[in-house]
C-alpha cells in the first residue's frame, strides 16, 4: 500500500537518527533484511532535453523515487563504511582511484630507495585466499625478519 511518510529532501537536513530509527537500523543490519516496504522504488521518466523528441526512449533518464527511510539508512551506512575504511582502500571511495593507488605505491618505492638504497617489492595474488590468510602470522614473520625494514612491516600492519 501507499506510505504513510512523506519523502523529504533530507540532504539539506543533518541526520540526528532517533532511537527508533537506530533500534530499526540496527534490527535491518543484523538480521540482514530490509522491510519490504522499504525496498520498492518508483521509476519515473525525466526529460532530457524539451528540444528533442518526447516520443524517443533515448530521450529520458530514469530517476528512482524510493521510501525516505530507505534514503536515510542508505546515508547512515554509507558514512559508517567510509569512517571504517582503512586509508590504503583506494576502490569504491568518493575521490579516489586506482591511479591514487599507484601514485602511492611510486612514492613509497622512491622514499624507501632513497632511505635504504633499494626496494624489493614481492607481489602476491591472495584472491583465492582472502577469507583464509593468516594476517598476523604474516606480519609477525616480516617484523621478525632482521632484514625487513620497519617501513615494509608498517605497510603490511597498515
Amino acid at each position: 500500500g501507499k506510505s504513510s511518510y512523506r519523502n523529504i529532501k533530507i540532504e539539506h537536513y543533518r541526520l540526528v537518527p532517533s532511537e527508533h530509527l537506530v533500534n530499526l537500523f540496527n534490527l535491518i543490519t543484523c538480521y540482514s533484511h530490509m522491510p519490504a516496504e522499504l525496498t520498492k522504488a518508483t521509476i519515473k521518466p525525466i526529460l532530457k532535453d524539451p528540444l528533442e523528441s518526447h516520443l524517443s526512449p533515448s530521450n529520458y533518464r530514469p530517476i528512482s523515487l524510493v521510501h525516505a527511510l530507505s534514503k536515510v539508512y542508505e546515508l547512515l551506512l554509507g558514512s559508517f563504511i567510509t569512517q571504517k575504511t582503512s586509508s590504503n582502500q583506494y576502490a569504491y571511495k568518493t575521490n579516489s582511484s586506482t591511479l591514487d593507488c599507484y601514485y602511492r605505491f611510486r612514492k613509497d618505492v622512491i622514499k624507501t630507495r632513497e632511505e635504504y638504497g633499494q626496494a624489493i617489492v614481492c607481489y602476491v595474488d591472495l584472491s583465492k585466499a582472502f577469507d583464509t590468510l593468516p594476517y598476523q602470522e604474516i606480519i609477525d614473520i616480516f617484523s621478525q625478519n632482521p632484514a625487513t625494514p620497519n617501513y615494509i612491516t608498517r605497510s603490511v600492519v597498515n
